[in-house]
């Protein structure tokens, strides 16, 4: 059979848990923010949920650089023509959105140079665009040799250039003789391809080795299970030590937790006989999600809500169903789409079907 063209349920599933791993993991941080008298056992287990929930950014970044390589997508004036009409101007539009809800003034000037510190310095959560543009680039620029290179050589000069980066930005203070250092520390170094460069590795040689990969993690399952519960206790061990302190995917033991945690994804997904339609609903809508999610949540801030599970879950739910809602009804018109992200409307097929399962972005 030809696995370029099989349609890779998983990918449904994985990209489903990794958007719903972020709506949950912003519900928990603005849950946070809002209650102000949070036991300290309490407050240290929603710490530790946000940082088993946090590998949701990487693992779209794999996803879609998988997508491209299994389908051995060329991309060329057309493919960037596309792209920048489905992802950048949804990213422009949400990048004005975002400046008037988060500024405090009204004032003119205020609102306008939010508006292009969103943009040109990806200031809010649309900077995932900016960082998988950076991968579309390498990809265009790179992919005839990387078909032809050792995938073990260039995924270890990959992980080591992402480890050495994120140690560098995680462990070295910024320098006080740089002018907004501290801004540049702890926003602007997350934007570079070389923080996420090993899960762009990983994808492209997953997908174009897709069989091995798949046979590598049945052979390895039981390895790569106890590889990712391993990483998960580090990781929720090293921040409550402070090693680093904050809840952020720009980590070294994120980057260690997500390469085992895919491949796990993977294999459970793949046990799966029939993907349930909800599944594919919410990965249609998933670039909306991600866009809109924060928008509701927002407002939703201000429900009477005390109890905090519960407040956390109505985060959830209110802000993933009022983002579908918004993009069904932006997408009725022509230009919605471009506004609040486009919506697929793939429905499912069985396994074994032979048609490219596609949604780079």
């Amino acid at each position: 059979m030809n696995t370029k063209k099989e349609l890779v349920n998983e990918i449904f599933v994985i990209r489903v848990i990794a958007c719903l791993a972020i709506v949950l993991l912003h519900s928990i941080t603005s849950t946070l923010g809002h209650f102000k008298n949070i036991d300290s056992f309490t407050h240290e287990l929603l710490i530790a949920l946000q940082m088993a929930l946090i590998f949701g950014t990487p693992v779209f970044i794999f996803i879609s650089e998988f997508l491209l390589s299994k389908a051995q997508k060329q991309i060329n004036k057309h493919f960037f023509l596309i792209r920048f009409k489905l992802l950048l101007l949804p990213y422009f539009s949400m990048a004005i959105v975002y400046a008037f809800l988060e500024t405090e003034s009204f004032q003119l000037n205020i609102i306008g140079m939010t508006i292009l510190k969103n943009i040109f310095l990806a200031d809010y959560v649309g900077y995932f665009i900016v960082i998988i543009f950076q991968f579309y680039i390498l990809h265009f620029i790179y992919q005839k040799y990387l078909n032809n290179l050792n995938p073990v050589m260039v995924l270890s000069i990959s992980l080591f250039v992402n480890i050495t980066y994120l140690a560098f930005s995680n462990f070295i203070s910024p320098f006080e003789q740089i002018p907004h250092s501290e801004y540049i520390w702890n926003r602007l170094s997350w934007l570079p391809f070389t923080g996420w460069i090993f899960y762009f590795s990983m994808g492209y040689y997953c997908g174009l080795h897709f069989q091995f990969f798949r046979n590598f993690i049945i052979k390895y399952k039981n390895l790569l299970f106890f590889g990712t519960l391993f990483s998960l206790i580090s990781v929720i061990t090293l921040q409550n030590l402070g090693l680093p302190e904050k809840v952020s995917s720009k980590r070294v033991d994120i980057l260690i937790l997500t390469t085992f945690l895919i491949p796990t994804l993977f294999y459970y997904s793949s046990k799966i006989r029939k993907v349930p339609f909800i599944i594919f609903v919410i990965s249609n809508y998933s670039f909306s999600i991600y866009l809109l999610h924060k928008i509701f949540m927002h407002f939703l801030i201000k429900l009477p809500i005390n109890h905090l599970a519960i407040f956390i879950i109505s985060l959830f739910f209110l802000s993933v169903a009022g983002s579908i809602f918004i993009a069904w009804i932006m997408n009725k018109f022509s230009l919605g789409k471009y506004m609040v992200g486009n919506v697929t409307n793939f429905k499912g097929r069985k396994k074994g079907t032979k048609k490219v399962a596609e949604l780079a972005g």
